[in-house]
C-alpha cells in the first residue's frame, strides 16, 4: 500500500466535503437574501423546504471530512515516523488504514519529487528537519488561504456598506426602489454570513496555523543544530504543530498548486546548502 497516495485520497475526500459546505453555506444566504423579497406564498414554502433540507446535509458532510481528514492525518504522522526514525507501521495499522479509506483517488496535486526531502539521517534531527520543510510550505499556504478567506469576508462586508449607503442615498432622490425593511434585512444577512459565517471562521483558522507553523519552522531551525534535545522539547514542537494542522480546516489544493514551485525551489536551494554540510547527495525536492 502506497501510505502516501492513501493520505492524499483523504486529504482530497475532505476538501470535496469543505467544498461541498461552502457552497450550500452560500445557498443557504443566496436563498435568505431571496426569501426577504419574495412575496408569493407558495414559491416561499419551496424555498423554506429547500432551505431546512441544509443544516441537517452541512452536518453530515462535516462529519464526514472531519473522518477522513483525521484519517489523513493519522497517515501524516505514519510517515513522518517511517521517513524520520526509520519506524514501519504494523500489519494491523495498515490493514486498519486500508479498510477505513476511502476508494476515489487523490485530486490534490502532487509534490514535486519525494514527499520529504532532508540528507539527515534517520533520527531525532531528522524529524525536525522534515517537520521544518512541512512547516515551511503550511506557513506561506495557510496565509494565501487565509487572505483569500480574508478578501470574500472584506467583499461581503463592503456590499452591505454600499447597498446601505446606496439605498440612504436614493432616500434623498425620491421614492426608494425596495422598501427599507428589506434593504435592512438583506444588509443584515450580508453582515452576519461575511462577517461571521464560514469565511471568518476559516479566515480566523488559517491565520491561526500560519502562525503555528511559523513558529515550528522557527524552533526547528533552533533544535537541529542543538547538541542535546530533550523530549520536553520534542513534544512542545511537534505536539504544537500536529494540533494547529489537526486544527485547522485542509488547505486548499490549488492554493499549493500556485505556490509549489516556487517554494519547492526556495527549499531546494536550502538543501543544496545542507548537503554541502552533510555531504551527501538527496532526491529532488517535496
Amino acid at each position: 500500500m502506497d501510505i502516501v497516495s492513501v493520505m492524499r485520497a483523504e486529504y482530497s475526500a475532505s476538501k470535496r466535503r469543505w467544498l461541498l459546505i461552502i457552497l450550500l453555506q452560500m445557498l443557504s444566504a443566496g436563498l435568505a437574501v431571496w426569501m426577504i423579497g419574495e412575496e408569493d406564498c407558495p414559491r416561499l414554502v419551496v424555498l423554506g423546504a429547500i432551505a431546512m433540507f441544509i443544516p441537517p446535509i452541512s452536518i453530515y458532510l462535516r462529519a464526514g471530512a472531519v473522518s477522513h481528514y483525521g484519517l489523513a492525518e493519522r497517515l501524516r504522522k505514519v510517515i513522518v515516523l517511517k521517513d524520520g526514525l526509520g519506524i514501519q507501521p504494523s500489519l494491523g495499522d495498515l490493514l486498519e488504514i486500508e479498510s477505513d479509506a476511502t476508494i476515489l483517488k487523490g485530486a490534490d496535486p502532487q509534490p514535486l519529487g519525494t514527499y520529504y526531502d532532508s540528507p539527515v539521517r534517520p533520527g531525532i534531527r531528522r524529524i525536525f528537519h522534515i517537520t521544518q520543510e512541512a512547516a515551511f510550505y503550511t506557513r506561506k499556504v495557510a496565509q494565501l488561504a487565509s487572505w483569500v478567506c480574508a478578501t470574500w469576508c472584506v467583499i461581503g462586508v463592503a456590499a452591505a456598506v454600499v447597498l446601505l449607503l446606496v439605498f440612504v442615498q436614493s432616500l434623498t432622490c425620491g421614492p426608494a426602489p425596495f422598501a427599507p425593511n428589506q434593504v435592512a434585512r438583506i444588509v443584515v444577512v450580508l453582515l452576519a454570513y461575511f462577517s461571521g459565517g464560514l469565511f471568518a471562521d476559516l479566515w480566523v483558522g488559517y491565520r491561526s496555523l500560519m502562525i503555528a507553523a511559523e513558529r515550528t519552522f522557527q524552533a526547528c531551525d533552533r533544535l537541529r543544530n542543538v547538541r542535546t534535545i530533550s523530549q520536553v522539547e520534542i513534544y512542545k514542537v511537534l505536539g504544537a504543530y500536529d494540533s494547529a494542522v489537526a486544527a485547522a480546516a485542509p488547505l486548499p489544493g490549488f492554493i499549493y498548486w500556485i505556490s509549489r514551485n516556487r517554494l519547492n525551489q526556495a527549499w531546494a536551494r536550502s538543501m543544496g546548502r545542507s548537503r554541502k554540510q552533510h555531504g551527501k547527495p538527496g532526491s529532488q525536492g517535496r
